[in-house]
């Protein structure tokens, strides 16, 4: 995780944590972001995937203003 400074809430996560936030196992998970829908980085020197915590916030209020829209 990489925290800011100031606050305890980190700005990003590995994709374990990113799956736990939105309430979805690693496979579906995995299958957003394949499809590009979540975006990703990699640390230098790091095989792991990071997720800024503000894109995993934005995907959630998407899906609930299409779900609103389909209402």
């Amino acid at each position: 995780m990489i925290h800011r400074e100031s606050e305890t809430q980190p700005i990003a996560v590995r994709a374990r944590q990113a799956a736990k936030l939105l309430g979805v196992s690693q496979r579906t998970f995995d299958r957003l972001v394949a499809d590009g829908q979540i975006p990703f980085w990699r640390l230098h020197g790091r095989s792991y995937r990071m997720f800024a915590v503000k894109d995993i916030e934005a995907f959630v209020d998407n899906r609930r203003k299409q779900e609103a829209r389909r209402r």
